[in-house]
């Protein structure tokens, strides 16, 4: 009996499962390369949203000029404002609204707080400026705050 090479039996040669494992690992490259570029797309646009946000949020500056008959009339001092958010505080009960009407620069709009659903005594009413085009970006640092 001989051991060793055995004649008429097929393999698989050498080369080919080269090649079979050089494809694999390109495969395998290609699949985490095209993964790894989605995520950093993902965190990219993430960042630049929040970046964006800041950024236009700078150099807002408006003041709340009446608070008569449940209303807050706001002056726009800087760029553009998109809109506002009052968020009305009375008895416990903290109720906010969007309000997406424009204040160009110099110019000032009022804006209701009373009859606001869920807030029947009102106390405190804080003012947030909004920026943006097509979405509203609020300006919490900028925050005005009238108290009843």
């Amino acid at each position: 009996m001989k051991r060793g090479i055995q004649y008429g039996k097929k393999g698989v040669s050498p080369l080919l499962v080269t090649v079979i494992l050089v494809v694999l690992v390109i495969a395998v490259v290609v699949i985490v390369t095209l993964w790894g570029k989605g995520v950093q797309k993902d965190i990219q646009s993430k960042q630049g949203g929040i970046a964006l946000a800041k950024l236009s949020c700078t150099g807002v500056t408006f003041n709340v000029i009446d608070t008569s008959s449940g209303s807050v009339t706001v002056e726009n001092n800087g760029p553009d404002i998109s809109g506002v958010v009052l968020v009305v505080d009375g008895d416990g009960n903290v109720q906010s609204q969007l309000y997406d009407q424009p204040i160009e620069t110099g110019g000032s709009r009022s804006f209701p707080y009373s009859g606001i659903p869920g807030v029947p005594n009102v106390e405190k009413v804080s003012v947030i400026p909004t920026v943006g085009q097509g979405v509203n970006r609020p300006c919490t640092d900028q925050k005005k705050e009238v108290e009843f």
